[in-house]
């Protein structure tokens, strides 16, 4: 069974439509446009809740529709709905999609009912709502607010989030439509405000590399595309995304939202991130979803402290590397790989490595600075393949180079 819901009702039925960012129409061409967009941001425990108030104001002389398509963040959905009139606020019911608009048609008075002041929220598609407000009167604002729900990104040590901006087409556009179809209104600017629930000391704020204090209004600017977004190197690393107007940012470290490599170079989304609460080493939570006798899902979350441990300062490090035939070429090549990645974090290091085939020798007899090491391993001299691979005579050479050098020992 399809639902709905009404208002307030929240719909939850799919009516179809592909638009990429909010479209407003006001029914009757009375003019209604937007005047406020504010979002209230909770994250706790890994998800995200929107609040979402939105008001609508008519400048014409009758009463008028508001009919709002609406794009949703990555993963969200309507959870909530509520109407305010006057001085109350009035909640939505979740009901079945033909009998929330069926009432929808009742209380606007197209029923046996006297008018009310309902609205309708209905799924137009996966990450789209239809929202519509009737009457809002002439001369006065009506408010609306709804609740979404989605889960969070965690990378790099960040909780990420995304919201739909106000795009160009949507705040330049107002006026009649074409014969027949309603007018299209003006949009604003979100404004958003992320409140982790954790203490906002330690929740810094951070709008595609533009830090915000914690607990801060974010208004999303539109966004105009200057470049490709993507690297053209490697073909999936956001790049010099612009960030409102005449700001650019270096998005190389931002993560993909959802494992989709187009979320985040999407103009339409503006991406912020949050610093998670102490985390002593990992949060794990896991839900488990039972939707009949035979069929369930379940969802794990690890979340990783975004640091773990001191990076140790002048480490005297010693690595082995087995060179033998049967290891090949390949697994030699991503061996010394690992050692090239292990040093990037220790530029203040010094290194030994053992080369282990049939006898193990060391590399280069003494400990070097990390750019020796890197540049032997960059030509690879002295990594050749050979016969045999004494493992346990390298790992005692590797102990025996260690036991008098001061400082932390790897």
């Amino acid at each position: 069974m399809k639902l709905s819901a009404v208002a307030s009702l929240i719909g939850l039925c799919v009516i179809g439509g592909a638009a990429r960012a909010d479209e407003l129409y006001s029914t009757l061409s009375q003019g209604v446009r937007e005047v406020a967009h504010t979002v209230e941001v909770r994250i706790t425990d890994g998800v995200a809740t929107y609040v979402v108030r939105r008001q609508f104001a008519n400048p014409g002389k009758i009463a008028d529709e508001a009919t709002l398509t609406i794009q949703l963040p990555p993963g969200a959905a309507a959870t909530g709905l509520r109407i305010k009139a006057h001085d109350r606020w009035y909640d939505g019911d979740l009901l079945a999609s033909d009998r929330a608009a069926a009432l929808y048609r009742e209380l606007t008075g197209l029923g046996a009912y006297d008018p009310k002041d309902p609205a309708l929220l209905s799924w137009a598609a996966a990450d789209q709502l239809h929202l519509q407000v009737f009457p809002v009167m002439p001369g006065q604002v009506s408010t609306v607010e709804y609740t979404l729900t989605a889960p969070t990104g965690y990378a790099h040590g960040r909780y990420w989030i995304a919201y739909p901006r106000l795009m160009p087409s949507a705040s330049e556009r107002g006026g009649p439509g074409w014969p027949g179809e309603p007018s299209a209104g003006q949009l604003v600017t979100p404004v958003v405000t992320v409140r982790p629930a954790w203490p906002t000391a330690g929740a810094a704020i951070q709008l595609e590399g533009v830090p915000a204090a914690a607990g801060a209004a974010i208004a999303l600017t539109a966004m105009r595309p200057v470049q490709d977004p993507f690297d053209q190197a490697s073909g999936d690393v956001p790049r010099g995304v612009p960030v409102g107007s005449g700001v650019t940012t270096d998005l190389a470290d931002t993560p993909l939202l959802g494992d989709d490599a187009t979320t985040i170079a999407d103009p339409t989304l503006a991406v912020i991130s949050v610093t998670p609460p102490p985390i002593g080493i990992w949060a794990v939570r896991f839900g488990r979803v039972v939707a009949s006798a035979a069929h369930a899902f379940a969802r794990l979350e690890i979340d990783v402290a975004p640091v773990l441990t001191a990076v140790p300062r002048r480490a005297q490090i010693v690595f082995i590397v087995d060179a033998s035939y049967s290891v090949g070429a390949a697994q030699l090549a991503t061996e010394l790989a690992i050692i090239r990645a292990y040093l990037s974090h220790v530029p203040d290091a010094e290194v030994e490595i053992i080369v282990s085939r049939r006898r193990a020798t060391r590399r280069f007899g003494t400990f070097v600075p990390v750019s020796t090491a890197l540049a032997a391993l960059a030509d690879r001299r002295g990594f050749a393949l050979g016969n045999g691979s004494a493992i346990d005579d390298a790992a005692r050479i590797a102990a025996t180079a260690l036991a008098d050098r001061r400082g932390p020992r790897r």
